[in-house]
């Protein structure tokens, strides 16, 4: 059985420097067996109901705005597969999960490829990517999280968000909001503790909204805890892994096919990635 990982991205360019952030994803890739194929769920893909990436999907999408030239130019081969992705939806089906393929999604956002070639420089496995479905309850994540526990024989679970993601109060200093860290550290200790109920109190911390106007990146952490109670430093073949990562500066927007602005005001069906 293969584990089921939460990494919180950090910036774009992380993949870019030298962080330890990056290190450490890294050097989890370098542990890890390979599956079948991996399920991987991203923060920066959101739908009014849960759907399925295009199973002829095999390109990335620079969804981000104002970053270095060289993140533009960057390459990564990926692609999803239609047996896995047709298995997935019969499976979910079966359990009562409402699911559908958007023919419209035919590439990569930089919540998946961005991890993905952190963890695996030269990925030669199908990727099936699942929409964060914005109408469900945090308890119907946690649901979902648990329906995928059968696909894990074969498949690998990511799910890549983020701890803290406050647009607004990014600083282009090394300094860290005191909200940002003790909101990381409280999540840290939840799942170190493995205290399930607590995850789903976290929208009534005094912090999660300072670390989150938006609830779309943690919510993927709902997802990904599925069925596992304690998180595990050296994780064996049924632990959940949770990276948290502290706000780097990121510069991301998303593009709004309804008004001329980089924004979130017409999400979720009307945001889309801008591609430069």
């Amino acid at each position: 059985m293969y584990p089921t990982l939460f990494i919180s991205h950090g910036a774009p360019n992380i993949i870019l420097g030298d962080s330890k952030s990056k290190k450490n994803i890294e050097k989890l890739g370098s542990k890890l067996q390979t599956p079948k194929y991996i399920i991987i769920v991203s923060a920066h893909y959101v739908t009014r109901n849960l759907k399925v990436i295009n199973p002829t999907a095999n390109k990335i999408m620079y969804d981000f705005y104002g970053f270095e030239d060289e993140l533009y130019n960057v390459q990564y081969e990926i692609n999803s597969e239609e047996f896995a992705t047709f298995d997935l939806i019969d499976k979910l089906k079966a359990q009562n999960i409402d699911i559908s393929i958007d023919e419209s999604r035919q590439s990569y956002d930089h919540g998946v490829w961005n991890v993905l070639s952190m963890l695996y420089k030269n990925l030669q496995i199908p990727v099936i990517q699942l929409s964060l479905p914005i109408s469900y309850s945090l308890e119907e994540l946690v649901n979902l999280g648990e329906k995928l526990k059968e696909f894990k024989d074969e498949a690998m679970i990511i799910c890549s968000g983020g701890i803290t993601h406050n647009l607004g109060g990014m600083s282009y200093t090394n300094e860290v909001k005191k909200y940002a860290y003790d909101f990381n550290e409280k999540v840290k200790e939840i799942i170190e503790n493995g205290d399930n109920s607590k995850i789903l109190d976290l929208t009534k911390d005094e912090n999660f909204y300072k670390n989150h106007p938006t609830a779309e990146l943690p919510l993927t952490k709902n997802r990904a805890r599925l069925h596992c109670h304690r998180h595990k430093t050296e994780h064996g073949p049924n632990a959940s892994v949770s990276l948290a990562l502290l706000p780097s500066s990121p510069k991301q927007y998303r593009h709004c096919q309804v008004c001329p602005n980089y924004c979130n005001a017409h999400a979720p069906d009307a945001g889309l990635p801008i591609h430069r």
